[in-house]
């Protein structure tokens, strides 16, 4: 099932892979969620997220997410990220919205059922905010 929503996702998508447009916006991304997350400043991650926030088949409030988001967020995750910079961000654009879409895709730091972990980033006045974090499985 994971696999066929990363294929529908793909279908949908205006190009498969589009470059960064702008270095600076997304290193002021990086900066701004990424960098947040790696050292897990809880305060400032969750002003980051646009609720509710949707992980796997579940959504949850601000108020649910807090004491679950080390789950979600773990150290395993939170390490791999350390690994990656600017160039791990895949840009996707979507037919019908003109703005992009920033993904990440984790392979550690998930549960065992699952090959990867996919955090996608919408903008949302301006600013990027997590709106989900998406599995899959390797099947």
């Amino acid at each position: 099932m994971g696999k066929l929503v990363l294929i529908l996702f793909m279908m949908l998508s205006f190009s498969s892979f589009s470059q960064l447009k702008d270095t600076l916006e997304a290193k002021k991304f990086w900066a701004d969620n990424i960098a947040n997350i790696v050292s897990f400043n809880k305060d400032k991650i969750l002003t980051q997220i646009h609720f509710p926030l949707k992980v796997g088949d579940k959504k949850f409030t601000k108020e649910q997410f807090r004491p679950v988001m080390d789950k979600y967020l773990n150290q395993d995750l939170r390490n791999e990220l350390k690994t990656k910079d600017i160039r791990s961000i895949d840009a996707w654009q979507m037919m019908d919205d003109e703005g992009q879409t920033y993904m990440l895709v984790c392979y550690k730091g998930i549960e065992p059922q699952y090959s990867a972990a996919v955090l996608c980033f919408l903008q949302y006045e301006g600013k990027w905010m997590l709106n989900q974090i998406d599995y899959h499985k390797e099947e």
